[in-house]
């Protein structure tokens, strides 16, 4: 954007410089001509006739120059008015592309947030469904444990008369009684 609107200054400034020049150029050559015309004049006419037409040549000069004048400004005014438009296209321009790398790295912003909490969502699941896992394991490990206790478990002895120690060599070894 400032290249832009650094060509468009330079490119007024040029055209001021032009315009000047132009004007002086036409001043200087316009003075010439009355100059001369004016001489020309003393010597082929009384001082009146001079005067009047000196008079008429002035008042049709500053004419010529008003509408010099007039010219150059409409000329200038529309240079202003293409290099303001142009100035607003650019400008246009560098706010669409700002829209579009705003809407682009939203658009970026949005799947990445997507994707982790999808990410979160599958570690989330994940995780709980190790934890319930490793707690169906406990409670089937916790039910074997039970159930080998209840059979592991002490029975009361349901045979004939023995003793006590008897009993407990029979546990040792492993046997019933």
């Amino acid at each position: 954007m400032r290249r832009t609107e650094a060509n468009a200054l330079a490119l007024s400034d040029r055209i001021e410089a032009k315009h000047a020049a132009a004007a002086a150029e036409a001043a200087r050559v316009g003075a010439e001509e009355r100059r001369l015309k004016f001489k020309q004049m003393q010597l082929a006419a009384g001082e009146a006739v001079v005067e009047e037409k000196r008079f008429r040549e002035l008042r049709d000069g500053k004419r010529r120059d008003c509408e010099h004048r007039q010219v150059s400004s409409l000329q200038q005014a529309q240079a202003d008015d293409v290099n303001a438009a142009k100035l607003a296209a650019a400008r246009r321009r560098v706010i669409g592309l700002h829209q579009q790398q705003h809407t682009t790295l939203q658009r970026q912003y949005d799947k990445q947030l997507a994707s982790a909490a999808q990410q979160a969502t599958l570690e989330s699941t994940a995780l709980l469904s190790t934890k319930q896992k490793a707690a169906a394991r406990r409670r089937q490990q916790e039910d074997a444990q039970r159930t080998q206790h209840a059979t592991s478990a002490y029975r009361p002895f349901s045979g004939g008369h023995t003793t006590m120690q008897a009993r407990l060599q029979a546990l040792a070894a492993g046997q019933e009684l």
